[in-house]
């Protein structure tokens, strides 16, 4: 190749992958959400049941430019972090699913307690952010997962329980080593993006589930 076709060739790959493009062939899309969530239930002995409302969290994450299937696929010289489009239902599951697990505890809907008003806790908040980044190392690539949520704790009367909004947050690896040394970047398989942000909603879940303000805050109720 006689030098000015080098040097272009050399020009357009840097360009590539300042621009950040995806590599090879799609292999999409990220499986994400609609599984079932095991999250440990309130560290708590309570005495009689308590009905807990969960109202959808809403989401105030800040606006990305990419998707989750961008995390996989992107080139791995440029921007590797992504974010699902929606995550509230996921949130809602994991929360619910905590809470399930006690046996004293009972979930009320929203749509009843509207027309009820009978509830001893309310359970409100935001999403703050909730995203995936990969990170290349040599011959390898993790997968980081990131969730952070702000909690609010209402009586069934609508009292703040506690002086200030709770805030969660977490972070979780998920490790990926290709079977070959010469595999490239469009050849991670489809679902460690995926698994790392459902990840950190369970891990972010649990957090507030066994936190000792909520439990705190049922006992009292109790």
């Amino acid at each position: 190749m006689s030098g000015w076709r080098w040097w272009l060739t050399a020009g357009l790959v840097v360009a590539l992958a300042g621009c950040g493009g995806m590599v090879g062939v799609y292999r999409g899309p990220e499986p994400f959400g609609g599984k079932e969530y095991a999250v440990s239930p309130p560290k708590v002995t309570l005495s009689r049941e308590v009905r807990v409302v969960v109202l959808m969290l809403a989401d105030e994450r800040p606006a990305m430019e990419h998707d989750l299937d961008w995390v996989r696929q992107s080139h791995s010289f440029s921007d590797n972090l992504g974010q699902p489009a929606e995550v509230r239902t996921e949130f809602d599951r994991a929360i619910k699913s905590g809470l399930s697990a006690s046996r004293r505890i009972r979930l009320v809907a929203p749509e009843t307690f509207l027309q009820t008003r009978d509830a001893d806790l309310i359970i409100s908040g935001r999403i703050l952010r909730c995203e995936a980044e990969r990170k290349m190392g040599w011959l390898t690539a993790d997968f980081h997962g990131r969730a952070e949520i702000e909690i609010v704790l209402r009586s069934g009367e609508g009292k703040s329980i506690t002086e200030s909004p709770l805030e969660f947050e977490s972070e979780v690896e998920i490790p990926w080593k290709p079977p070959a040394s010469d595999a490239r970047v469009d050849e991670i398989p489809v679902g460690y993006a995926a698994s790392a942000v459902e990840k950190a909603i369970r891990q972010v879940a649990e957090s507030f589930l066994t936190s000792s303000e909520l439990a705190d805050a049922l006992l009292a109720l109790n």
